[in-house]
This record gives structure tokens, sequence and C-alpha cells, in this order.
């Protein structure tokens, strides 16, 4: 799912031609040719959630990176969290990750209404919270944006 979408984003500007020579410049002064000139022409693009990084950051690929790994260690698949010591255990039971990747791995090997459930809450809630924070990042973004050009 896409944050930004833009497809078919076309621009044309209206200039002046000006012509060589004295009479040529009086007379374009009188009556005036425009001629239109593409600036775009048919760009489509889409940003994911991860690429609004791009906003501050040219290169986004070390945060998804760092994402990738945090997902592999908290979230279980590298180990499953039970072995985890219990302060980090606790914390990456917590964490978005292990709603991501461990949890349904978990149900699907060992059904329990209770922690399906809440495994359910746990994901509506990350869903919730990370709208919540992206869409701030969103807004702080598009007022630091500058977009020079027509």
């Amino acid at each position: 799912m896409s944050i930004i979408e833009v497809a078919g984003l076309a621009k044309t500007f209206r200039s002046r031609e000006r012509a060589a020579g004295l009479t040529s410049s009086l007379r374009s002064f009188v009556a005036p040719r425009y001629r239109e000139r593409e600036a775009v022409r048919q760009i489509s693009f889409a940003l994911d959630p991860g690429e609004v990084l791009a906003f501050w950051t040219e290169e986004t690929q070390p945060f998804v990176f760092i994402f990738s790994r945090l997902t592999l260690v908290l979230g279980g698949v590298l180990a499953p969290l039970e072995i985890f010591p219990q302060p980090l255990r606790s914390i990456a039971q917590a964490l978005p990750f292990s709603a991501i990747l461990y949890g349904p791995a978990r149900t699907l090997i060992h059904f329990e209404l209770n922690s399906f459930v809440g495994l359910l809450i746990q994901q509506a809630l990350t869903i919730v919270v990370g709208s919540v924070i992206l869409l701030v990042i969103y807004q702080v973004a598009i007022r630091r944006v500058n977009i020079n050009g027509g």
C-alpha cells in the first residue's frame, strides 16, 4: 500500500518566443508569439511507507536494512522468543516485530484462542499506532519539503 501515488503527471509551460533583430523585437512586443514547452510528460510514481524517510535523506536503504534485521532478531525468526532472557523477551513481545512474524507462526504451530485474540489485538494496535506515527512524520515532512519549479 502506497502513501503517495501520482499517476499521469504532466506540466506544460507557455514561453514567449523572441526573434532576433530590432524589427522582429518590436513586432513580438506588439503581437507576441508563444510556444508550448512540455516540462514533464506523463510521470507516475508511488511512495511506500519506508520511503517517507527520503524527505530527509537521499538513501533509505540503511533504514530498511535495520528494520529487516530487527524483524529477524526481535521477530523470533533466528530464535524463539521464549529463549530470550526475561527483560529482552518482554520487550520483544511488546514490539510490533513479534506480531509480524513470531505470533502468526506460533499460532499456526500451536493454536490457543487466548493468544490468537491477543495477537489480533496487538496487530490492530500496531496498525493504528504505526499509522498515527506515519501521518505525523508525513505532515512534518510536507512542511519541510522544498520543491523547485513551476
